[in-house]
């Protein structure tokens, strides 16, 4: 990405007076702008050959991960289900060692 609003207030010129320089219309560098569009290799190139050193505009761009949503219903429904079954699963574990006869060994 490039941070092309730093750009032209450093550079103290218009966006109409970039999009001159870059053959674009004032338009799509309000889309650069506004995040909506790329500013493309070319034009970085257009760029550095005009107003030399650009790196200091160039935003290194982060994987960014789109949160689920999560149905929290769901979530409680299934973990009441999971105690019930292991609730179940004691229970039948606690009959079956008292229907047991412990015998002591001798």
């Amino acid at each position: 990405m490039f941070d092309i609003e730093k750009f032209i207030k450093e550079k103290k010129i218009t966006q109409k007076e970039l999009a001159n320089t870059l053959g674009v219309s004032q338009p799509f560098i309000s889309q650069i702008k506004d995040g909506k569009r790329e500013l493309p290799p070319d034009k970085k190139k257009l760029l550095k050959k005009k107003f030399g050193d650009i790196s200091a505009y160039i935003i290194k761009q982060s994987v960014r991960v789109k949160p689920q949503k999560i149905d929290w219903e769901v979530v409680v429904v299934s973990q009441q289900e999971t105690i019930k079954e292991l609730t179940e699963l004691v229970n039948r574990l606690l009959n079956e060692l008292s229907s047991k006869k412990i015998t002591k060994k001798k």
